[in-house]
């Protein structure tokens, strides 16, 4: 038990910023028992150093200028070939391999089958009927379980840093996709802001080719900004935090939970910890 009471004073908790989860203090001096080993520091450090050393030398981190051509951005990959880097350049622009990233990209989490579309969403059979094939429609292929939607609704209106003192823009779309009897997911409608109406058209894959490209790229840009706000930083860190710090706080080293859990918290503290320094805006710690 007076173990367990220097820990919780040890360990002391406060709200970091509205809406995340309790955490340590602001400033608290780093724990040895947490931080990272030396070996390990090192090797985090020189992994990132490396990583921008080499897309400063690629162009990448002080370009002046826009890129002129899509071939320009592919020399990014220069000195780092893979097969899965050699089929994305060949294949991204493919309805099939956007649809299949919901499944084995970053964030496969995100995906709701939909038996109901949201009134903000304003999908019309005919629009999308082309998409669907014949002897079928919409309807039908809602309550036989075939539509999934991509809802990023959450992104919203919310605060985004300024260029030259114009804020930049970050979609909230949208995205409806068919998943077809050879089991391929298609996306058949996208939408970039959660408000239907002349601003936000539902573009479509009979538009021009490259308007329906960019209405993909936002989409894609979206599930980025969610996955690494909430799915990698909110759900895999943060929250795995309060796990970390209630298994030291509330539970002695001899009992067989600590002994199960401490493996799978090691580091988490501190690398939420610098999360919260470099990441998210200074009221955050």
């Amino acid at each position: 038990r007076r173990h367990l009471v220097l820990q919780r004073r040890r360990f002391r908790l406060a709200r970091v910023a509205p809406g995340l989860p309790w955490a340590l203090p602001p400033g608290t001096p780093p724990d040895p028992d947490l931080c990272y080993s030396l070996p390990k520091a090192a090797a985090f450090y020189l992994r990132g150093g490396t990583a921008n050393l080499e897309a400063k030398l690629r162009g990448f981190l002080d370009r002046p200028s826009s890129w002129e051509s899509l071939e320009a951005i592919t020399r990014l990959y220069c000195c780092f070939h893979t097969p899965a880097t050699e089929y994305v350049v060949q294949h991204w622009r493919d309805d099939a391999f956007f649809g299949a990233q919901y499944l084995s990209g970053v964030n496969p989490v995100l995906l709701r089958r939909c038996s109901r579309l949201p009134p903000n969403f304003p999908v019309t059979p005919p629009m999308v009927a082309p998409s669907l094939g014949p002897h079928t429609c919409l309807q039908r292929e809602m309550q036989e379980g075939n539509i999934y939607l991509a809802d990023y609704g959450v992104l919203e209106g919310i605060p985004t840093v300024r260029i030259d003192g114009h804020p930049t823009f970050v979609a909230a779309p949208l995205c409806l996709l068919h998943q077809r009897p050879d089991g391929q997911l298609l996306p058949i409608a996208i939408q970039l802001s959660q408000e239907p109406g002349p601003r936000s058209p539902i573009f479509l894959p009979a538009d021009p080719p490259w308007v329906w490209v960019l209405a993909k790229v936002w989409v894609r840009s979206a599930e980025f900004q969610l996955h690494e706000a909430v799915t990698h930083l909110l759900r895999a860190h943060l929250l795995g935090e309060v796990f970390a710090l209630a298994t030291l706080r509330h539970l002695p080293p001899q009992h067989p939970l600590f002994k199960l859990l401490v493996p799978h918290t090691r580091y988490t503290v501190h690398i939420a910890t610098l999360a919260r320094r470099f990441l998210l805006n200074p009221f955050c710690g």
